[in-house]
């Protein structure tokens, strides 16, 4: 079996444009910048509601992705993949906060400032309190922001 890493779960872009969002996270009030609460409070929110986002997160992925295309067209590639998407929703969402925050302040020091451009699509995602009402309205949010020119 092949590893297929579907990283980075969250994006950089996805998550730099929810900075500032004033989020409820469980870090809040450690100090961090408003961009790494909003990643963290993103990944929070990916494991959370992971079963209605995984599959359509998953394709939307594989839409910029050849390699998970092509890994999705065997049942034994999307089972690993949805593996994988797993492992890593559980590891950036739910595990020990200090190595989440640290990713997240990784990840936020490489984002591009033309990440912004999503920040009113994404934070109105948050307002869907139910998994499945948050999916609908996050996927189409982040595929756009995987089409958006870098």
């Amino acid at each position: 079996m092949t590893k297929i890493r579907i990283a980075t779960l969250v994006p950089v872009l996805f998550i730099a444009a929810c900075a500032g969002s004033g989020l409820e996270t469980e870090s809040q009030g450690d100090g961090l910048s408003a961009d790494v609460e909003a990643c963290v409070h993103l990944r929070e929110r990916v494991w959370t509601c992971r079963e209605p986002v995984m599959e359509p997160w998953i394709a939307a992925r594989a839409r910029f992705r050849p390699d998970l295309a092509a890994a999705l067209a065997t049942p034994e590639g999307a089972a690993e993949i949805k593996q994988v998407f797993l492992q890593e929703a559980e590891a950036d969402g739910a595990g020990p906060l200090a190595p989440r925050q640290a990713k997240c302040e990784a990840v936020v020091a490489d984002t591009p400032p033309e990440a912004r451009a999503h920040v009113d699509a994404m934070l109105a995602c948050d307002v869907h309190a139910e998994c499945s009402a948050w999916a609908a309205c996050v996927v189409p949010a982040f595929e756009a922001m995987l089409a958006a020119p870098r």
